[in-house]
């Protein structure tokens, strides 16, 4: 019982978690060949990992960017709202000096790069990655 309270408190405090239970429950078609409860355990890490990771990158680019939703965009589902974060981090990334905020920046545009499908971000990538 005390497992599924830590669930239900980790997905109402984020979306990536809630987003994962509502597919789950949509497709509950499961193998047998992983225990159910660890295959939970792995994806609420996973996805609590890059939450926590988004509002970083939300905290950065609200020193740089004057925008009292970044941190609703950048935790977001929508994907105009990943698009308008990864806009910003390219807007932004040549002034950012600190290594590990550059760093939580490319990391961002790596995760949703690919799914986005923008080429602005893509170029970005393309040209932080050949440097």
């Amino acid at each position: 019982m005390l497992q599924k309270f830590q669930q239900e408190e980790k997905t109402a405090e984020n979306p990536y978690v809630a987003q994962y239970f509502i597919e789950k429950s949509s497709n509950p078609n499961h193998s047998g060949l992983v225990d159910p409860v660890e295959e939970d355990r792995i994806a609420i890490d996973a996805l609590t990992s890059y939450y926590q990771s988004d509002v970083k990158v939300a905290d950065i680019l609200s020193r740089y960017v004057s925008d009292d939703n970044l941190l609703e965009k950048a935790t977001s589902l929508n994907k105009e709202d990943k698009i308008y974060v990864l806009h910003k981090i390219v807007e932004v990334y040549p002034s950012v000096t600190d290594p590990g905020d550059q760093k939580e920046l490319v990391e961002f545009a790596e995760r949703y790069v690919r799914n986005v499908k923008d080429s602005v971000s893509a170029t970005f990538l393309k040209d932080i990655e050949a440097n």
